[in-house]
């Protein structure tokens, strides 16, 4: 075993990020979120205490806005993580599922269309690992009076067509949590370009718990703590440690508190190297694909034309469960840590009224199956992603 071991995910973030997000003022929210509208080309940001708190915020926006009340109904992907399914039914609304693509490995604008019906509210296109869905297109098909709500939440970075993520539906989120692609240790945003729906979303986080300095403090020092173990270094010496205390199970629940001006401190240091980190993520998954594509009993995701991928992991579809097993050991062995995402689909981890025979998703319980994420962060040289494909090559 190495010393050295790269883990799942990683955002660089320095002892000077941390110095300078430890002064920030209160005013470093409302700065970074300007910021941040002007790096993703939206009107209105508003950040939150997570992702699926922003979310939440904006399905409550949507259900105020909505002609029809009859309307409950909010379509996701069935194969993503629950903490959506989580915001939908806090908002007073049923999940519904969509049919996941195995080329893409994400619902795609015709497995939503199948799903909507007469009381479908809004759909929320996901991209998952960074695979930007094409929202725009999805809008275009749909009724005018069904709202499109982009999941950005693993997609920071990435663009279709050179609009980002999380833009180009009524609104959308972007995640700031751990293992995202530029982590506050936690945190999300609402987008939006509609004024009616930002209106209504800034007064619902206006209303969030504000924390006070001693929860800053614990904050900042996680931020601290996680900052220094991502390091390879550290992470084979902690490896071991760090690995059982990893989330795994289903959340139960989410942050409904605001976003702090320490971590828009971070986060304002982060935008500033988005570009020169995002195009990391995309070099070094265009480099697995061409690496891996061809090679039996392993699929590689299909890209839309005109994105710009930075991928959160590099994700693949390995057809024999047990050659996924050896390849997680071989590579752990030579310092790569993998992971598995989601062991389940979202129909088999919660109870959403679906029965399971015959199985009403089996794409999406394929995906679950048979999914194998590689690291492709800062910290995941080209030389370990080499010995990662010619692992992957040698366990066939």
């Amino acid at each position: 075993m190495t010393f050295r071991i790269i883990p799942t995910a990683g955002t660089p973030v320095t002892l000077a990020d941390l110095a300078h997000a430890a002064v920030a003022k209160a005013g470093a929210v409302r700065e970074f979120e300007g910021t941040l509208a002007t790096v993703l080309r939206v009107q209105y940001v508003s950040c939150a205490g997570s992702a699926t708190a922003a979310m939440y915020y904006i399905l409550l926006a949507m259900k105020r806005l909505t002609a029809d009340p009859w309307r409950n109904e909010v379509v996701l992907p069935a194969y993503t993580a629950g903490a959506p399914a989580l915001a939908i039914m806090r908002a007073g609304l049923v999940p519904r599922l969509a049919e996941v693509s195995l080329a893409s490995f994400n619902a795609e604008p015709d497995n939503f269309m199948e799903a909507v019906g007469e009381r479908t509210l809004a759909v929320v296109p996901t991209s998952l690992f960074g695979i930007p869905v094409d929202a725009g297109r999805l809008r275009a098909m749909l009724p005018s009076d069904v709202f499109v709500l982009e999941d950005a939440a693993q997609s920071m970075g990435s663009a279709l067509d050179g609009r980002a993520t999380g833009t180009m539906g009524d609104a959308g989120v972007v995640s700031f949590q751990r293992g995202k692609n530029m982590s506050t240790y936690s945190g999300g945003v609402a987008l939006t370009d509609r004024e009616d729906i930002a209106a209504l979303v800034a007064h619902h986080a206006g209303a969030a718990h504000r924390p006070g300095p001693l929860d800053t403090a614990a904050e900042a020092a996680k931020l601290a703590l996680v900052s220094a173990v991502v390091c390879p270094s550290v992470y084979g010496l902690a490896h071991r440690l760090v690995a059982p205390l990893k989330s795994t199970g289903l959340h139960e629940g989410f942050r409904d508190s605001a976003y702090t001006p320490f971590q828009a401190g971070v986060g304002l240091r982060l935008l500033a190297r988005l570009d020169t980190l995002s195009k990391e993520r995309a070099e070094k998954g265009m480099y697995l694909i061409s690496a891996l594509s061809g090679l039996g009993g392993i699929t590689t995701p299909a890209l839309p034309a005109g994105s710009s991928v930075a991928f959160a992991h590099f994700p693949l579809l390995v057809s024999d469960e047990a050659r996924i097993e050896r390849i997680q050991e071989r590579l752990l062995r030579a310092g790569m840590e993998t992971s598995r995402f989601y062991m389940k689909p979202l129909q088999q981890m919660m109870d959403l009224g679906y029965s399971p025979d015959p199985d009403p998703y089996p794409d999406a319980t394929y995906l679950a199956r048979h999914l194998l994420l590689i690291p492709v962060h800062h910290y995941s040289g080209m030389d370990m992603l080499e010995e990662a494909a010619r692992v992957i090559k040698e366990t066939a």
